[in-house]
């Protein structure tokens, strides 16, 4: 077996959580021995994509009897391959593009039940499955050079606490909510490391700008240096409706207690009181990060590490083998039939 996984970002934007769900894909397929390849022209046996951009490509495999796979809403905070678009009352909806392209693969995987129900919902007739988000947990297994990347890129001390947040820079609602938190609250840190393109200088301007002496805003970072922020920061903060499956995740493996502002229905791994905290309103999220603040509010890491082992690389392999075996013996049944 010959799996294509394929992605390839704009060349003018910051590597984000597509390039992250690439790196994933590669990873379940060697912890199973199935052989991975980065070229359209490798003659696959199977191709799977991350982001609607690519519905010309997959089709074309489509007409050379590839079998095809797309991996939706791991990724909703990149610009590159999102597939939810939100309106002003903050519905999401499918793009259009990512309709077609979702209704013309052979499978979909989905990161919760909830968005596969949002699928059948808005008529994705594709077969469908649930692969909750995987994850490494020896990812954040740090050496001492690597613990203290985070610290020294920004000058922070080991006894400093702060807030983590993840997101791209054109979620305006998110950034003024955090701006809100890091006004309300000086004496926690706050770190942004935002995603945008290359272009757009002047908006992350704006807000380094706007933002309190407490907020410090970044664009992503090397994975060395985001994976020190993760493993240091006093929490991870949600602050959008949209599906944060490898912030999340992430967090979970390195032990930093989740907090999260609003509905949580697309995080459903995000168990409010057991694996996280959900505040429905800011001055209850307020309530928690002053607990953070204080050295409290931690209790939930045990169970939120538990989560990220039982979404192993190797379980999420194991997984994606049996739709990739699934969807070849169908194609050879097929040909059985011809």
């Amino acid at each position: 077996m010959r799996v294509l996984i394929y992605y390839q970002p704009n060349s003018n934007r910051d590597a984000f959580e597509g390039d992250r769900l690439r790196k994933t894909l590669k990873g379940e397929c060697e912890s199973m021995g199935i052989e991975w390849v980065d070229s359209r022209y490798s003659k696959p046996d199977i191709a799977h994509f991350v982001s609607d951009k690519d519905l010309g490509l997959m089709r074309r495999m489509k007409a050379k009897g590839v079998k095809t796979v797309v991996s939706a809403f791991y990724c909703e905070r990149d610009l590159d391959a999102r597939m939810l678009i939100a309106d002003p009352k903050g519905q999401f909806f499918l793009r259009p593009k990512a309709k077609k392209m979702l209704n013309e693969a052979d499978a979909v995987l989905v990161p919760s039940i909830p968005l596969k129900k949002f699928c059948e919902k808005n008529g994705i007739k594709s077969k469908i499955f649930v692969s909750h988000p995987s994850v490494n947990p020896d990812r954040f297994v740090l050496s001492d050079i690597e613990s203290v990347l985070f610290l020294r890129y920004f000058g922070v001390s080991k006894e400093r606490k702060f807030v983590l947040i993840t997101g791209n820079f054109y979620e305006t609602k998110k950034l003024r909510t955090l701006l809100s938190l890091a006004k309300k609250m000086p004496k926690m840190r706050f770190y942004f490391l935002g995603y945008a393109p290359r272009y757009a200088e002047l908006l992350v301007r704006h807000y380094k700008n706007k933002a309190p002496k407490n907020l410090k805003i970044s664009r992503v970072l090397s994975d060395d240096v985001y994976r020190s922020a993760m493993k240091h920061a006093s929490a991870y903060l949600m602050l959008s409706k949209l599906p944060d499956a490898a912030g999340m995740m992430e967090a979970f493996s390195a032990k930093t207690p989740v907090i999260a502002l609003g509905n949580q229905d697309l995080n459903p791994l995000l168990i409010n009181g057991v694996s996280g905290r959900i505040a429905k309103k800011e001055d209850v999220l307020l309530q928690f990060l002053e607990e953070i603040y204080e050295g409290e509010g931690k209790e939930t890491t045990h169970a939120s590490f538990a989560i990220a082992k039982k979404n192993s690389i190797e379980r999420s392999g194991a997984f994606l083998q049996s739709v990739y075996n699934l969807l070849l013996s169908e194609k050879k049944e097929a040909k059985s039939h011809d």
